[in-house]
C-alpha cells in the first residue's frame, strides 16, 4: 500500500428535481495495484453521522465500492450492465440498482499516481434518482 492524496470530484444530477450537486474533497488514503486490481482506501467523516471507511476496487470495466462504519454500502459496478447493491445508513436500509456507463481505472507504479472514473445511473428502492459521476485523482508521494 502506498500513502496517497485523493482528490475526489463527485457530481450528482437528480432527474426529478432537475438540479446537480458538485463536490470536491481532498482526502488521505492508500492505493495499491495487486493482480491487476487497483485498490483505493480512504476514510471520510460524514457530518452528523460519523466516520466511513471506503474501499474502491477496479479492474477491466468492473468495480465495487465498499463503505463500512456510520454508513455501510456494497455496490458492484460493471460497464454496460445493471447491478444491485445495498445501502445501510442510520435512517434505514435501501436497495440500490445501477446502470454503469463508465468504469475505468489506471495506475502508474513508478509515479504512484492513478485515476478512477465511474459514471452510473441509479435508483434507490425502485425509484430512479439520477446520474452519479465520480473521478478519483490519486496522487502519490504523500507522507
Amino acid at each position: 500500500m502506498h500513502d496517497v492524496k485523493i482528490v475526489l470530484d463527485s457530481k450528482l444530477t437528480y432527474k426529478a428535481e432537475g438540479h446537480t450537486e458538485k463536490t470536491t474533497v481532498e482526502l488521505n488514503g492508500q492505493a495499491v495495484l495487486k493482480n491487476n486490481v487497483l485498490f483505493l482506501r480512504y476514510d471520510e467523516t460524514m457530518e452528523g453521522i460519523g466516520i466511513v471507511h471506503n474501499t474502491v476496487k477496479i479492474k477491466d470495466g468492473e468495480a465495487v465500492i465498499i463503505r463500512k462504519g456510520a454508513v455501510t454500502m456494497r455496490q458492484p459496478l460493471k460497464k454496460g450492465a445493471v447491478t444491485e447493491g445495498t445501502y445501510h445508513h442510520p435512517y434505514g436500509n435501501m436497495l440500490m440498482k445501477t446502470t454503469t456507463k463508465t468504469c475505468k481505472g489506471s495506475w502508474d507504479e513508478d509515479k504512484k499516481q492513478g485515476l478512477i472514473k465511474i459514471d452510473y445511473e441509479f435508483a434507490m428502492q425502485g425509484q430512479h434518482v439520477g446520474l452519479c459521476q465520480l473521478i478519483y485523482k490519486i496522487i502519490g508521494g504523500v507522507s
